[in-house]
């Protein structure tokens, strides 16, 4: 299940990207030193996965 950062907590993470969502809100995108992936959104409110956690979001999806 992905995690949310706790606020004043770090992650090493390497940034890939801006994305717009519909709302217009942007969102930073980014991976982890493992390549893992990260969102943060404008109130800095941080979300990772690891890959093994998406892979098995995925896979529900797919079988759904």
């Amino acid at each position: 299940m992905p995690q949310i950062l706790e606020k004043g907590k770090g992650l090493i993470r390497v940034h890939a990207g801006v994305a717009t969502l519909e709302d217009g809100e942007e969102i930073d995108l980014a991976y982890t030193i493992n390549g893992s992936p990260v969102v943060e959104f404008e109130d800095r409110t941080t979300i990772y996965w690891t890959w093994e956690e998406l892979i098995r979001q995925a896979m529900k999806l797919k079988n759904s």
